[in-house]
């Protein structure tokens, strides 16, 4: 039996003047997110400091258990 065991979202920020994107992930939330929802997470998280800031990606991971 295949059951949901967890997903997770991570925002890759682009940072002005940084070679590596930003990471920052979140655990543990609702079972298949909407897509539209899922990339406005990241741009909340790049309206912190939207001058310097963009969301390069998001990544959703999502973890299955199998069982007999």
């Amino acid at each position: 039996m295949k059951l949901h065991k967890q997903t997770k979202l991570t925002a890759q920020l682009a940072i002005v003047g940084e070679e590596k994107p930003q990471k920052q992930t979140f655990a543990n939330v609702i079972e298949n997110p909407d897509g539209p929802a899922i990339m406005a997470l990241g741009e909340v998280m790049a309206s912190f400091d939207p001058e310097n800031t963009s969301v390069a990606s998001m990544i959703e991971t999502v973890e299955f258990e199998h069982t007999n």
